[in-house]
């Protein structure tokens, strides 16, 4: 049992309750900023094409966590937040972002209502490759849908390892590995594993990627979603080169500003918060003027790197009791 499951169970029990409503009555520091940052809203029971665990939250607990933050937290606009980070201006006490990757379906199908409803701003960061192209998938509902619909036998062979797809409690530890595994490898390698992947498992892609379509963003946009960069084709860059790198940043800035009216942000969330120097450097070089990591933590204002700033991100697991403690 992990730490962060022992601490989502005693953040339900009504001791931790009470302490928590004692902690909150004072106030979060204006000095710091918290962002959650949350990837799909939806029911992780219901058979799907996609892969079930980057579902963030179920629409009914998403509900619970927004009357929260509606009733007891400042949500702030990501013009406001950079703002703030950047030294200019001053938060509101208790300030708090929501940040949402990778632009899929379920955000304007459930985020955006209950968001509307509570009058509250959201940042939507966009893989802008994909909207409309039904040629080109997330490559863990690539991986998810191979290892769990092949033909019983189907030999895998990644390197030197070889892995036979059989019972679904295998195939669950085949697929915990190599989603792992295949973050550590080159962009390059990366490339190749999921195409010998892929070809062995030989299970068709669907007809659509589940990332919301131009017509789609455009509405969401002047409904008052922010729309940024999430870079074009999702990779982690960390494992490219300056040169694509830099294709990658200003591409999906790029897209976004032809397609899309108004000022677009130079905001990124680095793609599984894949960063590193050189990432950093290339940012920096290209204009942007903030960047989003995966790494837990809140951010004290003015920030000290703004490119490396922190998010709390929200999973299954994230009760709303454990989503206060966290927030504390």
């Amino acid at each position: 049992m992990t730490l962060k499951h022992i601490a989502g169970m005693a953040s339900q029990t009504r001791f931790c309750g009470h302490v928590l409503s004692q902690l909150e009555k004072l106030n979060f520091r204006s000095t710091s900023l918290r962002v959650l940052a949350f990837h799909r809203i939806g029911n992780p029971a219901m058979k799907s094409d996609y892969y079930p665990g980057l579902i963030s939250t179920s629409p009914e607990r998403f509900c619970e966590q927004l009357d929260y933050l509606a009733a007891q937290k400042n949500v702030v606009s990501m013009d406001q937040a950079m703002e703030s980070i950047q030294g200019k201006t001053d938060l509101p006490k208790r300030a708090v972002l929501l940040t949402f990757d990778d632009a899929t379906r379920d955000f304007a199908e459930y985020a955006w209502p209950e968001l509307q409803k509570r009058n509250l701003p959201a940042t939507v960061f966009v893989p802008t490759s994909y909207p409309d192209n039904s040629k080109i998938h997330f490559w863990w509902d690539r991986l998810y849908r191979a290892i769990y619909r092949a033909p019983d036998g189907t030999v895998i062979s990644i390197g030197n390892d070889k892995h036979v797809l059989g019972t679904f409690s295998q195939r669950k530890s085949v697929f915990r590995y190599l989603k792992e595994h295949l973050k550590t490898l080159s962009h390059a390698e990366f490339q190749q594993a999921m195409e010998s992947i892929t070809s062995a498992c030989n299970v068709p892609d669907p007809d659509h990627n589940n990332v919301m379509s131009w017509s789609e963003l455009i509405s969401l946009q002047k409904s008052g979603v922010t729309l940024a960069p999430h870079t074009q084709t999702h990779p982690m860059l960390n494992q490219l080169n300056a040169a694509e790198v830099t294709a990658e940043v200003t591409g999906s800035w790029q897209d976004l500003k032809s397609v899309l009216q108004g000022e677009i942000p130079k905001v990124l969330a680095y793609p599984a918060g894949g960063v590193n120097a050189e990432t950093e450097l290339v940012l920096k070089n290209c204009g942007y003027e903030l960047a989003f990591t995966t790494r837990r933590g809140v951010n004290p204002l003015p920030a000290t790197n703004c490119f490396r700033l922190n998010r709390i991100n929200v999973g299954q697991r994230t009760t709303l009791g454990l989503l206060r403690l966290q927030l504390l």
